[in-house]
C-alpha cells in the first residue's frame, strides 16, 4: 500500500519513513539511523539541486560520492601530500588535502545549508572550527556513518548558531531559536571537495581528539 508524499506528491510506501525522492519524513518525530539519516539529506539535496539547477553531482562511488562543492586545486605528490605548510592538530590530515580550510570557510559562508538553516545572527568566520581527519574519526566524532573508505580524508566543518531542520516544517512556522541547535556540522570528502552530509548537534564536537 502507499501514501502520497506530501512535499513532492509521489507515491511512498506506507511503511517508509521518508520519500525515497525527496527526503521528506513522511510523519513527524520519527528517529533515524545514522544510515537512514545520511540516506534522507542525500536525496532531499538532490531534490533540492533539481528544483533549483543546483551544480550536477559527481557520479555516485565510494571515490567519487557527494554533492560537488568545493573545487580542488592542490595538487598532491608520489606521497599523497600538499605542497602547503600546515600546522596544527590535523596538520598530518589537511596536507593530503586537495584545497585549504580558508576555501571551506569561503564555501560555508556563501552557500547556506538546504537542510538545515541559521535562525540567529548571521554566520561569520569566527563561528566556523574545521578539522580534516579520516572518516573512521569523523564517524566516532560525529557519531554518525559517513559512508567512506575508513582511511579516506575527510573534513568536518562546525558552525556555531542557531540552528533548525528545513526538513519537517520546511517555511512555513515563525523559526524560534530557543528549539534551535547550538551547532550544525558539514562533511566534505578531503579529496573531491564533495559534500557528504550534514546536521546539527546541540553540543560543540570540534576541536576533537584524535587518534
Amino acid at each position: 500500500m502507499a501514501i502520497v508524499c506530501e512535499k513532492c506528491e509521489r507515491e511512498v510506501q506506507d511503511d517508509a519513513k521518508f520519500c525515497s525522492a525527496c527526503g521528506y519524513p513522511t510523519a513527524r518525530g520519527i528517529s533515524f539511523t545514522p544510515e537512514e539519516h545520511r540516506a534522507m539529506t542525500l536525496a532531499f539535496m538532490e531534490h533540492q539541486r533539481k528544483q533549483h539547477g543546483l551544480l550536477e553531482p559527481k557520479p555516485f562511488t565510494p571515490e567519487m560520492a557527494g554533492i560537488r562543492s568545493i573545487t580542488p586545486h592542490l595538487a598532491l605528490n608520489a606521497s599523497g601530500k600538499n605542497a602547503l605548510p600546515v600546522s596544527g592538530v590535523d596538520a598530518q590530515y589537511a596536507s593530503q588535502a586537495t584545497y585549504t580550510s580558508a576555501d571551506v570557510v569561503a564555501f560555508s559562508l556563501a552557500h547556506p545549508s538546504r537542510v538545515i538553516r541559521n535562525v540567529g545572527a548571521p554566520l561569520t568566520a569566527a563561528d566556523i572550527t574545521i578539522q580534516f581527519m579520516t572518516d573512521a574519526q569523523a564517524d566516532k566524532v560525529l557519531d554518525i556513518a559517513i559512508g567512506e573508505s575508513p582511511d579516506e580524508i575527510i573534513c568536518v566543518v562546525q558552525m556555531k548558531g542557531f540552528w533548525k531542520g528545513i526538513m519537517p516544517g520546511g517555511r512555513r512556522n515563525a523559526p524560534d531559536p530557543s528549539l534551535s541547535l547550538a551547532y550544525a556540522y558539514r562533511v566534505l570528502d578531503g579529496k573531491t571537495g564533495n559534500l557528504l552530509v550534514e546536521g546539527a548537534r546541540t553540543v560543540a564536537f570540534l576541536p576533537a581528539t584524535i587518534s
